[in-house]
């Protein structure tokens, strides 16, 4: 039996805002990941607030990785917004590895979920990620 892994960005956790209001998304593998609707950004006002985006990320076999960047929309041009930080998720073995790049640090699991903080600019978010490995049937 094939065995294969899933990967859900469960929560993002305002830990410290950048600005006065920050505007979150992200990039998977360099593919912007937003909400759906109108605005197109998480908005975020004070910390502690967390927004539930439950995307997946990652749905591959074994040896599968995928790079998070987690960047803070400003006014002008998409290169002009800010990163606060990526990690590469990587599967494998029976496990879920975080490697930590630039301005992330992998804190552990909380209450169930890998929780990574992206802090390479003014800003702390946490990203809560769910991780399973599941097999063909």
């Amino acid at each position: 039996m094939a065995v294969g892994y899933v990967v859900v960005l469960h929560a993002i956790e305002c830990k410290k805002l950048h600005e006065g209001g920050d505007e979150i998304y992200c990039l998977v593998n360099g593919v912007e990941h937003r909400p759906a609707a109108d605005p197109d950004y998480w908005s975020f006002d004070a910390p502690g607030q967390r927004r539930y985006p439950n995307r997946l990320v990652l749905d591959g076999p074994d040896g599968a990785e995928v790079t998070i960047t987690l960047r803070e929309q400003d006014g002008g041009l998409r290169f002009e917004h800010d990163t606060l930080g990526e990690v590469v998720i990587r599967v494998g073995g029976g496990n879920v590895t975080f490697v930590e790049k630039k301005g992330t640090t992998y804190v552990g699991r909380r209450r169930g979920y890998h929780v990574v903080d992206f802090h390479d600019s003014d800003g702390v978010y946490a990203l809560h990620f769910s991780a399973r490995s599941v097999q063909d049937i």
